[in-house]
C-alpha cells in the first residue's frame, strides 16, 4: 500500500498503482489475458483484492480467484451482478470465527455469491 505509516490499501490511491503494476509485470514477461491472476489478501488487503473484479477490464490478464482473509467485500455482492462473467472469478474466505461481526458479513457475502453463481468457499 501507499500509506507507509498505517500499512492500511486504499481504493482510490493504490487501485492505480496496481493496476499500472500489473500491467507493467505483464509486458515485462510476456503475460497475457490468457494468464491466470490470484489476489490474495488480509484484512484491509483482502477488502482491497475483493475491488479488483470491478476494475479487470484494465488488467491484462485473466483474474480467476480471490483469497479474501479476515474481511468481508468491499463493495455488497449484489453489485457482481453487473459484472461481466462474474462466474468465472471464484471467492476463498478466510476469517476468523470468534470476529461475530466480519463472520457475519463474509457468510452474508458468500450467501449473495453462490446465488448469482459465483463459486464461493468459506473456511
Amino acid at each position: 500500500s501507499e500509506d507507509r505509516t498505517h500499512k492500511c490499501w486504499s481504493m482510490n490511491r493504490d487501485t492505480p498503482r496496481v493496476i499500472a503494476r500489473l500491467n507493467e509485470l505483464a509486458s515485462k514477461h510476456g503475460w497475457s489475458q490468457h494468464t491466470k491472476l490470484f489476489a490474495h489478501g488480509l484484512s484491509s488487503g483482502g477488502y482491497f483484492a475483493s475491488t479488483l473484479p470491478f476494475v479487470r477490464q484494465r488488467i491484462n490478464m485473466h483474474l480467476r480467484g480471490l483469497c479474501i482473509q479476515v474481511a468481508s467485500l468491499h463493495a455488497d455482492a449484489k453489485a457482481w451482478e453487473t459484472l461481466d462473467r462474474h462466474d468465472d472469478i471464484a471467492v476463498a474466505f478466510a476469517h476468523m470465527p470468534r470476529d461475530k461481526r466480519t463472520a457475519k458479513h463474509v457468510e452474508h457475502d458468500a450467501s449473495e455469491l453462490r446465488r448469482i453463481g459465483v463459486p464461493v468457499l468459506v473456511v
